[in-house]
């Protein structure tokens, strides 16, 4: 996920508004970041179990 794409998205989130007040392109964008924050939060929680 580049860096302007995590920024957007988390102003997204941080304005609150619903899912219906967004548009496509803004929805997808959030659930690209969401998608790509909780792999890569899997994978640090793998990694810290082995280490």
């Amino acid at each position: 996920m580049e860096y302007q794409k995590a920024v957007i998205a988390a102003q997204i989130i941080a304005s609150g508004q619903g899912d219906e007040l967004l548009s496509p392109s803004e929805i997808k964008i959030v659930k690209d970041a969401c998608k790509k924050w909780s792999e890569q939060n899997q994978r640090l929680k793998r990694l810290k179990a082995v280490v």
